[in-house]
Order: structure tokens, then C-alpha cells, then sequence
């Protein structure tokens, strides 16, 4: 599903439409100034909490790769010396990479619109039930698309919803844990958690060496802006005694 935000709100009012019903797998293009109105309505209808918000310069042509997880040993493959009978099992490890990965090719066309190629995945980390390798298993939530961007305008991808049940059992001490009145001072809470991820990719080309530079001093402005103003100390009051107050006068007029 594709939509696109021009003039008007209605690519906005999809884009909402589909974050809040939990479509699998739509994009859509906004404008600079939809993007900020998405954010705001977002924050209104449920709980909004960015992950990330980074800034990366390619090439073109290039490909870009962004990951905010961990990295997760995997059991590879396992084996035992066949000449011992006591020998120990060497596992051969392999690291993972999980979390949020973003990866980004972006080609400038003759008419000034960038094309990217985005491949995204999510995977996060669950206890293996299905085998005894003790090894976590990776779940992945993989997307993969190929749209064309005005220079300036933002992509919303979005779509990977994952739903997570949790129980939690809560109970009042000591009484909770009597022989036959105990159930009655103890409470079970299944609750389910949903979440959906959407990301928000804005191409800027960059053209020549003097919108390279205005660009790197507007990142230096908003690293000052974000630095904490740390306050001047005030110099410590000069001590004057009565009978050396005239030549301290004096010193200070010279």
C-alpha cells in the first residue's frame, strides 16, 4: 500500500489510519510539513518513544548501514574429538547482530528525485523451545522496498508489529503465601504488549562543497544548543583591610 502526502492532509490521515490498525508492510511520502504533524497526531492516540534519530552521509550509489542492538553468540555448529571418549564439546560461535538494522542505498535520477533501496529488519532475542542446543533463537521482522523521494521529503516505512504476552503475579507478603487463604491475597495479571515500529527516512542531496559546509555548521549549532550551559564563576571578593585600603586604592587607580 502506497500513498503519497501533497498539498493536502490525506496522506497524513492514511499514514495514521494504517499506524493505528497495524498494517503489515505500507510506506508512504510526506511532505516537511506533514512530518511534524504525524509525529504530533501520533503522540495523541498512543505512546510514542523514538529509538533512534541519527544522520548519515553517503555516496551515491552507496550503501549506508545503520544498527542500534546488541550482538548475540549463536551456537554455530558443535562437535567432539572422535579418538577420546572424554573429550570436550568445542562449540565454534558466531556473533549476531539484533535490534533495529536499517540499510540504505540511495540513487540520484536526472530529475533530482532519490531512489532508495531500503532493506530494514528488527529481531530481538527468545529462549530456543524447539530443539535442546542451548542457543537463543533470532526473531527477525524483515521489510524490503524501493521508492523514489523528492529531495527534502520523508519516507514513513512502517508496519512490523510484534505483540509480546507477559504475566506478572503479584500477592500481599506472608498472607499470600498461606496453605488455604493464600489465593485470595494473590493476583495474576496477564497483560499483552503491542508495538509497532516506524521509521522516518528524509534524503538530502547534497550538492557542492558550499552546502556540504552549511550543512556541517548547522550540526555544530545543534550540538551547542544541546551542550549545558555551565555558569561562570563570579572571582572572589577582594579582602581590604582599614590600614591597607589606601594603598589598594592607590594600585588600582595606577
Amino acid at each position: 500500500e502506497q500513498g503519497r502526502g501533497a498539498a493536502a492532509t490525506g496522506g497524513t490521515a492514511a499514514l495514521l489510519g494504517a499506524a493505528t490498525r497495524g498494517v503489515t508492510g505500507f510506506n508512504y511520502l510526506l511532505n516537511a510539513s506533514d512530518f511534524n504533524v504525524v509525529l504530533n497526531a501520533l503522540e495523541g492516540v498512543t505512546r510514542v518513544n523514538v529509538i533512534s534519530s541519527p544522520n548519515i552521509t553517503v555516496l551515491d550509489n552507496r550503501t549506508a548501514k545503520l544498527q542500534v542492538g546488541d550482538q548475540v553468540p549463536i551456537v554455530k555448529q558443535s562437535g567432539q574429538s572422535a579418538l577420546s571418549t572424554n573429550a570436550p564439546i568445542l562449540n565454534e560461535i558466531e556473533m549476531k547482530d539484533t535490534g533495529v538494522i536499517l540499510s540504505v542505498t540511495p540513487r540520484v535520477n536526472k530529475n533530482g528525485r532519490v531512489v532508495l533501496d531500503i532493506n530494514q529488519e528488527v529481531s530481538d532475542v527468545v529462549p530456543t523451545t524447539t530443539s535442546s542446543i542451548n542457543s537463543p533463537t533470532i526473531r527477525q521482522r524483515k521489510v524490503a522496498t524501493s521508492v523514489a523521494v523528492n529531495d527534502g521529503h520523508s519516507l514513513a516505512i512502517g508496519g512490523l508489529v510484534q505483540e509480546k504476552a507477559q504475566i506478572t503475579n503479584e500477592s500481599v507478603p506472608v498472607l499470600g503465601d498461606m496453605p488455604l487463604f493464600g489465593p485470595a491475597f494473590r493476583n495474576r495479571v496477564d497483560t499483552r504488549v503491542r508495538t509497532e515500529l516506524i521509521v522516518f527516512i528524509r534524503p538530502k542531496v547534497i550538492r557542492g562543497t558550499v552546502e556540504a559546509d552549511r550543512i556541517a555548521q548547522d550540526f555544530r549549532d545543534q550540538f551547542r544548543a544541546m551542550m549545558p550551559v555551565r555558569p561562570v564563576p563570579a572571582p572572589p571578593p577582594m579582602a581590604i583591610t582599614p590600614n591597607g585600603s589606601q594603598g589598594v586604592l592607590r594600585r588600582m587607580l595606577d
